[in-house]
């Protein structure tokens, strides 16, 4: 009875040969799991569903399984993104920009002292986001390389 319901599931599953290989072990290791407990192979059977449900279900875990990496690819981008684009604007806003010392286009300091600007610095704030986002970036990285 067992090893015809793991037959039918093996047909009607439609992913790949390694990952079958690993859902019909997983499934044997079920069945002797349950006998060990007392469960009989109709009761695992009842448990488990039809062999089309079983497949179906577990399909859908893949399948979720999938979209999952892709959010953590597209994570991976939008970081690695936003951290060119940041530190991009903020080398060339630091190189093209007047001393801080003068005023409009001068080409050196001047003694006409200006009072009351704000003190924000967008490249700087610009160089701290883009250097958080590549951090960010080589964490996920490793974090993705140290879960496969």
């Amino acid at each position: 009875m067992k090893e015809k319901y793991i037959e039918q599931v093996k047909r009607e599953l439609t992913i790949s040969r390694k990952q079958k290989i690993a859902i019909i072990r997983d499934l044997e290791e079920a069945f002797a799991s349950a006998l060990e407990h007392g469960e009989t192979e109709q009761q695992v059977i009842e448990r488990l569903g039809t062999p089309k449900e079983f497949a179906s279900t577990v399909q859908e875990e893949k399948k979720g399984a999938g979209h999952g990496r892709a959010k953590r690819v597209a994570l991976f981008i939008c970081t690695f993104a936003l951290a060119t684009v940041s530190l991009a604007i903020s080398v060339i806003s630091k190189s093209s920009r007047a001393p801080a010392d003068a005023i409009g286009a001068a080409d050196a300091m001047t003694n006409i002292q200006v009072e009351g600007g704000v003190g924000v610095d967008l490249t700087s704030i610009l160089l701290v986001v883009g250097i958080a986002a590549l951090v960010l970036t080589v964490f996920q990285i490793v974090n993705y390389f140290r879960k496969r």
